[in-house]
This record gives C-alpha cells, structure tokens and sequence, in this order.
C-alpha cells in the first residue's frame, strides 16, 4: 500500500507533497490520470481561471464537495455542466477542459479518502487511469484535447468504483425489475420479472428500439410498425405472493427474454437472493483491451477479496451491457473472448433505447450510418455487418452472476 501521511495544510504519497488542492501538480496527475504535460498545461489553465473568478471557484468549490464529500457523480456531473456553460462564455477557448479542470481539483483528496479507506494504491491508480481511455476517445471524436462522459469520470473519483485487473466494479443500488432466488437445496437461481412490465412476443421490453436491418436509429419507420406489432402479440407481467407462494413470469437466462406463462415457487424452499433496492456490485468492462478468459477470472476472484475486505462485498455481481446480448453467438466464435464472458452470466433483458454494441464495435458516430455504410476494418466488424444485413437484430441485455 502506498505511504500516506499527513502534514499542515496537506499530505505526502509516496514522498509527493500534496497541498490539499492548492498544489495539484501534474506528478500526481500524470501517476493517477496518465496525464500528458501538455495536457495538464490546458487542464490547469482553466482551473486557474474558474479559481480566480467569484462565481467560477463557488461553482468548483462545490462540485468538489458533491464529489469527495458526498460522493455523488450525477449531481456532481450536473454541477459541471453549469460550470462549462457558464465558461462557454466567459472562457471559450478552455470550454473543452472544464471537466478535466474539476477532475484535477479533486484528484488528490479522492487519492487521499481511498487510500485512507483502505484501498490499496495500485488500485487507486488503475481505476483512476480509466481517466486517459476518455481523454482518447474526446480526442477521436472532435480532433481535440478534452474529456467527456461527465457522470462517469467523475464516479471514480467518488471511490464508488474500483478497477481490479481486467474490469471495474462498482457498489450501487439494483434498480432492474427483477427479483432472484436462491434454491436452498440446488443452489439454482430463478429471476422473475417484477408485475405490470410490459412485454413484446419475443419476451423482451416492448418499448425497445432493436437494432437490426429495421433499424430505428438509421431512422426506418419499418422499426416503429415492427415495436407497435409487437406491443399487440406482447404481455404485460404478474408478481403474487399468497399463501407461501409466489407467482411470476420467469426470465429464461440463456436466451436472456422474459417467458409468457407465469412459475409458482414455494417460498419455503428458496431465499431472496436480490431485489429493486438491494445492494449489488456492478462490473463494468474497460476498453483498453481484450477481453482475456483467464484475466477475466483472475479479475473476478481478486474482487470478490477485495471488496470483501473492505466491507464491500455482495453476493450478487450484475452487468448491463451488449455483452450480455445473446445474439452475440450468432456472428462470434463459440470458443472466443466474448462469447465465454457473455456465458459466464445469467442474462435478463434490459430497457435500452440505443444498443451500445453498434458505436462500440464501428466506433464513435456509427449508430448513425446505415449498415452497407459501417467499416469494415476488424473480423467482428465485419461479421457483425454481415449479420445486421442479413436481418439480424442486437440490443443490450443485464447478466447476473454469483461473485466469489
């Protein structure tokens, strides 16, 4: 773990002085964020100018406290958006490091409260790097230095999220409509859909948009006959609970749809495993590389440790993503990185407007070309292309899994 102590006015990692955020200097921006000079030299720029000015450093000030004090990215991340609107137009030209500026202001007590957590500094420093995979990815879409994806980048400053080897893990609230229980003889995992969710014939959210030769974000009215076809042969789900027993529609977790006719389970014979309101440890899969069978599992077991030690282990792991999508067995080898991850799951559908998979596989903008119109440039492109114009359909789904 790395060293850390306290001082007046500030603390020292590893011999690094750190002045409380009056000193953020870009050693520690370039351990933490992989930060490049240049690139700090604009972040700093800007931060200097919202603290030279009344309203700018209040604005700062209290993104900062939402950040490290209450740990919330999402009023945080609304508190950036004031503050880049109000330097659109007094600061124009440092419009594009607002957020990095707010990032590096509260870089060291973020390093500071995790390591006092008890979070180990290697994994200080591998969560808080997802920082330069945004910076590259800013770059790749407007052809400039800056940052993006607000919520997000600020999340791993809350210390809510943890990198360990290959994916990311996040304590949150289960906020899917689901309910799982546990079989206490088999260990078996049943989901059951909550009540009222409606759903189309093929068992999955009417009101999705399903990407595919139809394709609603390539603008075909064809998608919207197709949903509204849909919606009329779909159904809408029950949840009961009478007498010990409980009555539901059964998600099938392989093809990962909710199935029409309702289950009866005994509830004397399992046990609540998770709910809406829950406590569950979201994994998330960084893109910096492949998705590596055994680094997954090495990945897997090291948090299952580690959030254990720090008091922040849950039974239940969930991961929403178009890595979930049982499609993805069509058009990728069955022995292959992506199609082992996805089988490792329980998988469930999901509402999603915009399946991520089309800009994460062609990149950045794609969801707006037509099919004949994505690259071609890798074997996946190429053969997600290939089954899109044959009329296939994708959409991301939620997985669950048993962690430990």
């Amino acid at each position: 773990m790395s060293g850390i102590s306290s001082s007046s006015g500030g603390f020292t990692i590893d011999g690094v002085y750190v002045n409380d955020g009056n000193d953020n200097d870009f050693a520690l921006c370039a351990r933490y964020f992989g930060m490049t000079r240049d690139f700090y030299e604009q972040a700093r720029i800007a931060l200097d100018w919202l603290r030279g000015d009344m309203l700018g450093g209040a604005m700062l000030d209290e993104a900062r406290t939402m950040v490290i004090r209450d740990r919330d990215a999402r009023s945080a991340a609304e508190q950036c958006a004031r503050i880049r609107s109000y330097m659109l137009v007094f600061q124009p030209g440092a419009v594009d490091m607002a957020l990095a500026a707010v990032m590096v202001e509260c870089l060291p007590y973020s390093v500071k409260r995790m390591l006092a957590a008890g979070v180990q500094d290697d994994v200080v420093e591998a969560t808080l790097r997802d920082f330069s995979i945004w910076a590259q990815v800013y770059r790749q879409r407007y052809g400039r230095d800056g940052i993006g994806e607000t919520e997000w980048n600020l999340l791993s400053l809350t210390g809510r999220i943890l990198r360990f080897g290959r994916l990311q893990y996040e304590t949150k609230v289960f906020t899917d409509p689901y309910v799982v229980y546990r079989d206490l003889v088999s260990d078996a995992l049943t989901i059951l859909a909550l009540g009222g969710q409606h759903e189309g014939a093929d068992g999955r959210p009417a009101a999705d948009c399903v990407h595919g030769s139809a394709d609603c974000a390539h603008g075909s009215a064809v998608a919207a006959d197709s949903a509204d076809s849909a919606d009329s042969a779909g159904f809408v789900t029950r949840l009961e609970s009478l007498d010990g027993v409980v009555t539901g529609n059964r998600v099938d977790p392989v093809r990962g749809v909710v199935t029409r006719d309702p289950v009866r389970i005994d509830l004397h014979d399992v046990e609540l495993l998770l709910a809406p309101g829950m406590t569950v440890t979201g994994i998330h899969i960084p893109a910096d590389g492949p998705l590596d069978d055994d680094e997954v599992t090495q990945s897997l077991a090291e948090a299952s440790r580690r959030l254990g030690r720090l008091g922040r282990g849950t039974v239940v792991g969930v991961c929403d993503s178009w890595l979930m999508d049982a499609a993805l067995e069509r058009f990728c080898p069955a022995d292959g990185n992506i199609v082992r991850f996805m089988r490792r799951f329980l998988r469930y559908p999901i509402h999603a407007a915009h399946p991520m998979i089309i800009e994460r596989v062609f990149g950045w903008g794609a969801d707006s070309l037509a099919i004949d119109e994505l690259p071609e440039r890798s074997s996946l492109q190429r053969r997600l292309k290939a089954y899109l114009a044959e009329g296939g359909h994708v959409q991301d789904a939620g997985g669950l899994i048993i962690m430990g």
